[in-house]
């Protein structure tokens, strides 16, 4: 992981890099430090480490920057945070972005750099209760977080979904509050809900999910050779946390199995994408989500 912030550290400075005052700002020889403001969307966790680890490394301030990193509330604070303009840059969830966008035409703020490339997020459950398909899912106690959106989607499939929050999660399961829920392979053995929840389906639900947001009038201000260099780093950040998920998930998989007995599947995905299919065409026409929006996200690929 520390390896991974290291690289991803660098990436977001040069990215955040061109955030400075002019093309060579960042390498005058007196090196004045432009202030960045730069929000989290909860506490200090891990998906911060690229950004605080580039501060204890001094990697900011090698390149001109004087970064502060704010927490936030929830995935709406960091939006606005940047869409007012008093945060130059954010770190936040895209559906909390598309809906927000949706809600406030022509709002100065993009998403520039994804970070949650890829996670492999699994739905974690008892053996009692262990999905293989979207089927399994009818009837099952599921921890889901606050979110409408997703509350919505998984109650489409099936589930009744309970709200806990992610650090009780073992104990919602110890004492038969929940049988399952989303969550990633190394959160869910870190958390040792490995020790009771020892059947894991492999999803992939959430792709592209977080992203390094920036206000747009900041953006704009760029040149066309910086606006590439930027999306150029925010590939390459992309393609590094997706290989680094990767091997986590394999990683963690092989010590569950080991240590605790998990049982873990990865099943063909095509039944579970025609199900959610129906499931965001029920959300469109019931106002849940924007209508279209699935089109929209489709035709970016």
């Amino acid at each position: 992981m520390i390896a991974l912030a290291l690289r991803l550290g660098r990436i977001g400075i040069f990215a955040a890099s061109l955030l400075a005052a002019g093309p060579a700002s960042a390498q005058t020889q007196t090196q004045t430090q432009t202030p960045i403001k730069f929000s989290l969307d909860f506490k200090f966790e891990g998906p911060a480490a690229p950004f605080v680890v580039a501060i204890d490394k001094g990697y900011f301030k090698a390149e001109g920057l004087d970064v502060t990193i704010d927490t936030a509330s929830g995935s709406l604070e960091p939006i606005n945070r940047v869409a007012s303009g008093t945060y130059d840059m954010g770190f936040g969830d895209i559906n909390s972005l598309i809906k927000f966008r949706d809600a406030n035409p022509g709002t100065p703020i993009k998403a520039v750099f994804m970070v949650y490339n890829k996670p492999p997020f699994s739905i974690v459950g008892r053996k009692s209760r262990g999905v293989a398909a979207p089927k399994d899912l009818e009837g099952m106690k599921l921890r889901i977080w606050e979110s409408k959106t997703a509350i919505e989607t998984w109650r489409g499939l099936g589930a009744n979904t309970i709200v806990v929050p992610r650090p009780e999660m073992y104990l919602a399961f110890k004492q038969g509050i929940i049988e399952g829920g989303p969550e990633t392979i190394g959160i869910a053995y870190d958390q040792k809900n490995a020790e009771v929840a020892k059947f894991w389906t492999r999803t992939d639900e959430y792709y592209q999910i977080v992203n390094v947001l920036m206000n747009e009038r900041k953006y704009m201000s760029l040149s066309p050779q910086q606006r590439e260099i930027l999306h150029k780093a925010a590939k390459a950040g992309g393609a590094a946390y997706a290989a680094e998920s990767e091997r986590g998930f394999t990683e963690k998989k092989q010590k569950a199995m080991k240590e605790f007995g998990v049982t873990v599947l990865e099943p063909d995905l095509a039944p579970w994408r025609e199900r959610g299919e129906q499931v965001v065409v029920k959300l469109e026409a019931e106002g849940v989500i924007p209508k279209g929006l699935a089109a929209k996200a489709k035709a970016l690929k």
